[in-house]
């Protein structure tokens, strides 16, 4: 008995020692915030549990990245109080703030949670009634960072100015955990989320997209997550408006399928048929209006197959043709091609005698010393050897 109890001991001390390595590396890399106001909404809803990846290099932000900071000391503010909010500016940058744009050096910034949250019918969006008007057009000091809110009247860097580097503690992983684990989301998956921000540079917001994505397709498991995140970086997807592009881009591919079958009276396409548009789409960046004119080109065909409307396009993609009135221009130039060739058949038809043999063709022009038809004296010919040299030398100038 007392031997069990032992075992039972050294058992329960080894998980203990465990979950304290675990707490203790953790607590090195990563921290936990719980939001408290609502000046991150609907982003970051008030008390989310939200994890972050502890900063250790200036050059780990990028713009759009939700990080956690301490109000500076000169400000009325104590420099304990945190908050989160948006890297917007970076130092040296002119910044400004109007017509409910952010601009920097003199250019539109798009960044995402403020097109995500803000519309064009209020013209002052950004501008809260506590911000001060020299933060709103200003050079960015050196080793600071403009840093927003989503709540106009929050107090940013709109109130307080730029945000010196040394009082943004952390960089938000997250609030995976309390949004699809229900708090208890395993310790491997921090490990995973590392390496994914290491190995693909998403930025915060990509990754809370990666979970969410999977999260409604009812696959949140690693290796579902980790296939997309792969296909994310292949794809080049490191910011939020890299993410929308692709997505628009994949929302148009849907739709050049679903219209594709349907003109051709299908149900549904197979993968094969969907790998072929999507060479045609993605690769050779064609849209539905050229496709569809090798679709129109099947009333020349029965049972036209995809590989035959993929031998047309490739064709045209082969010859570097990029817009539909470029490929109608070809089809045209081909078209009369075809029938100058077709002329010149009945012409040479025409001029062909009814197969009958002539021993020595010099004899019908005894008078001259060659044949005015520049064949030797003397020599065997058939008609159809005759109309078959003459098409040959017809065909050989128009082909092009």
């Amino acid at each position: 008995m007392k031997i069990k109890r032992k075992k039972f001991y050294i058992v329960a001390g080894i998980a203990v020692l465990c979950a304290a390595l675990i707490y203790w590396l953790l607590t090195i890399f990563l921290r936990v915030y719980v939001m408290k106001s609502p000046v991150m909404e609907p982003l970051v809803p008030t008390g989310s549990i939200v994890i972050m990846k502890r900063i250790h290099n200036i050059d780990e932000l990028k713009r759009g990245d939700i990080v956690h900071w301490n109000f500076p000391s000169y400000t009325s503010i104590p420099s304990n109080t945190s908050t989160l909010g948006i890297v917007v500016g970076f130092p040296n940058e002119h910044l400004e703030l109007k017509h409910g744009d952010i601009w920097i050096n003199d250019q539109i910034a798009h960044i995402r949670p403020f097109q995500y949250v803000y519309t064009k019918s209020e013209p002052n969006v950004l501008e809260g009634y506590k911000m001060k008007q020299k933060y709103m057009n200003m050079i960015i000091p050196k080793n600071t960072f403009y840093i927003l809110c989503l709540d106009r009247n929050a107090m940013d860097s709109r109130v307080v100015g730029p945000i010196p580097w040394t009082n943004i503690k952390s960089k938000v992983i997250e609030h995976i955990n309390n949004a699809y684990f229900q708090g208890i989301m395993g310790p491997s998956w921090y490990n995973d989320i590392d390496l994914w921000f290491t190995k693909y540079n998403f930025d915060d917001q990509v990754m809370i997209a990666l979970f969410d994505y999977c999260f409604k397709r009812s696959a949140l498991h690693k290796k579902y997550v980790q296939t997309v995140a792969e296909a994310w970086g292949n794809n080049k997807i490191q910011t939020w408006n890299d993410l929308d592009l692709y997505y628009q881009k994949q929302e148009k591919l849907v739709k050049i399928k679903k219209s594709i079958a349907k003109k051709l009276g299908k149900q549904s396409l197979t993968q094969y048929e969907e790998a072929y548009i999507e060479k045609w789409v993605i690769d050779f960046g064609y849209d539905l209006n050229i496709i569809e004119i090798a679709l129109k080109r099947s009333v020349f065909k029965s049972n036209p197959t995809f590989e035959y409307f993929n031998n047309i396009i490739t064709n045209w993609h082969d010859r570097n043709l990029k817009t539909p009135d470029e490929i109608l221009a070809f089809i045209e130039q081909r078209n009369k091609q075809n029938k100058e060739t077709k002329k010149l058949e009945k012409q040479v038809a025409k001029a062909s005698f009814d197969q009958r043999q002539y021993d020595n063709l010099a004899f019908l022009y005894a008078n001259q010393g060659n044949s005015p038809m520049g064949f030797p004296d003397n020599s065997n010919y058939t008609e159809s050897k005759i109309s078959a040299s003459l098409y040959s030398n017809i065909e050989g100038d128009i082909n092009v």
